[in-house]
């Protein structure tokens, strides 16, 4: 779908979803273009949104759609609801030209679901039902990923752009105080900062860290060393850069200071 919103991605008004196939449109109101424009995106590639919508986007392709600006309207959502009915009442046809199945302007923003209890219950129960479908949660992790293929270069720049925000920026105090409280209600491992670790602990730590080199090398009066436990400390012993001693041991490099590697088993 070709969204078409020029500088007023952040402005609230009047939108229009047009199919440039057969004329089809879709009148509505938003207070965020751009936010509004990814709800209708997401939705019809879930196949979650109108019937008659949905329909003709999967017979004619997300190239046949174009979302675009009507007119942008400076004011509360009263306001965008008024001339959102102007327009509805200059396209809607009962479904035949015009996507909309209500023929009267309405808006959710604000209001709450009159459910009872018990039916709060009830959906809540259905929905986490929903994630123990294997199926289910196959479809939705093919769905993420092909969302994730098709905008990848927008989300990782976005992913950036969030990153060098919160660089070096400390979390604020009731942040940092919920998230404890939150770890110590589910029984999650806290952090290890400000704590030090048993000598037996630093001892089998360091010991599982130590890579052993299988090889033998000589240094400049032809004495033979090997095979090296750590390599860390090998080079330390005897003055060595331990990233130029690397590259010799595994063959990058033919020598360094006069060291080389004889044999390798």
């Amino acid at each position: 779908m070709n969204i078409i919103l020029e500088n007023n991605k952040n402005a609230g008004g009047i939108y229009q979803i047009r199919n440039i196939i057969n004329g089809r449109v879709y009148i509505g109101s938003t207070s965020r273009f751009q936010q509004r424009a990814r709800e209708h995106l997401r939705m019809l590639r879930r196949g979650k949104a109108t019937p008659f919508l949905q329909n003709d986007w999967n017979i004619c392709g997300s190239e046949a759609f174009e979302f675009f600006i009507l007119e942008v309207v400076i004011g509360d959502n009263k306001k965008r609801i008024e001339i959102e009915q102007e327009y509805i009442n200059k396209y809607y046809d009962e479904k035949c030209n015009c996507y909309n199945i209500n023929r009267l302007a309405s808006s959710r923003k604000g209001t709450k679901n009159n459910w009872s209890e018990e039916q709060r219950a009830k959906c809540s129960e259905e929905r986490k039902n929903r994630w123990k479908n294997k199926d289910y949660v196959a479809k939705q992790k093919a769905i993420a990923k092909k969302l994730y293929e098709e905008n990848k270069e927008e989300i990782e720049k976005n992913l950036a752009k969030g990153r060098a925000m919160h660089l070096g920026v400390r979390k604020p105090k009731e942040q940092v105080d919920k998230q404890i409280e939150t770890k110590k209600r589910l029984q999650l491992p806290g952090s290890f900062k400000g704590k030090k670790h048993k000598k037996e602990t630093k001892q089998i730590l360091s010991k599982s860290k130590q890579k052993t080199y299988d090889v033998t090398v000589s240094d400049p009066n032809g004495i033979i060393y090997g095979p090296i436990t750590n390599l860390k400390q090998f080079c330390l012993q005897h003055n060595l850069n331990q990233g130029c001693m690397w590259m010799v041991i595994v063959g990058k490099k033919k020598s360094t200071k006069g060291w080389k590697v004889v044999s390798t088993h």
